[in-house]
């Protein structure tokens, strides 16, 4: 019997700039999705507005709505299972 093999699934970050919070699979990958999500373009930002990779076992407080109420503690990783890659939060918006 002839096994097929999947590729092998991205890993999956959690990446913040200190407003935006996104899961990605690298700074580039964070960069591409946090300009979807917001209608930007890369070019327009000064190259010292970065992102840095969010610890796996950092607790992050998040609502995904505007109820703080219903805002829920877990870890990056946790969040990276419960939401894949995409936006996540923001302290602006």
């Amino acid at each position: 019997m002839t096994q097929v093999q999947r590729p092998a699934e991205p890993q999956l970050y959690v990446f913040s700039n200190d407003y935006d919070w996104v899961i990605a699979e690298s700074k580039e990958d964070a960069w591409d999705v946090w300009c979807k999500a917001m209608g930007e373009n890369r070019e327009d930002y000064d190259p010292g507005f970065d992102w840095s990779k969010v610890d796996d076992n950092k607790k992050l407080l998040i609502s995904l709505d505007d109820d703080m109420s219903k805002a829920v503690w877990k870890t990056a990783k946790q969040w990276v299972h419960s939401v894949g890659r995409g936006f996540l939060a923001s302290t602006e918006y």
